[in-house]
């Protein structure tokens, strides 16, 4: 998973940037479609991710990226930007999710 874009920078270092791209590589195993526009994307996931993956996932993914608005709602993982600035790493999200 890439941690650093030209326009935005991890505040992970190496070894949070290692433990969260496990947690994505787990979570990816369970997505089920993604659908991604300008300024959002949304990963459709099954009933076997569990909630502390995706507790966890969220508050590190919220912790070093605040420009993102992150919601789940137990079936759908759904990341948003506000500033066109920040859509690059819905990139990043798209990529970890895809694998």
């Amino acid at each position: 998973m890439a941690t650093e874009l030209p326009i935005l920078r991890c505040a992970l270092d190496a070894e949070g940037a290692r433990q969260q791209g496990a947690r994505y590589a787990e979570v990816a195993r369970h997505v089920k479609s993604i659908t991604r526009t300008d300024r959002s994307l949304v990963a459709a996931v099954d009933v076997e991710v569990t909630q502390e993956l995706m507790t966890e996932l969220i508050q590190t993914e919220r912790a070093c990226c605040a420009f993102f608005t992150i919601d789940y709602d137990g079936e759908r993982l759904s990341f948003a930007v506000a500033d066109a600035e920040h859509a690059p790493a819905l990139d990043v999200i798209h990529e970890a999710l895809a694998r």
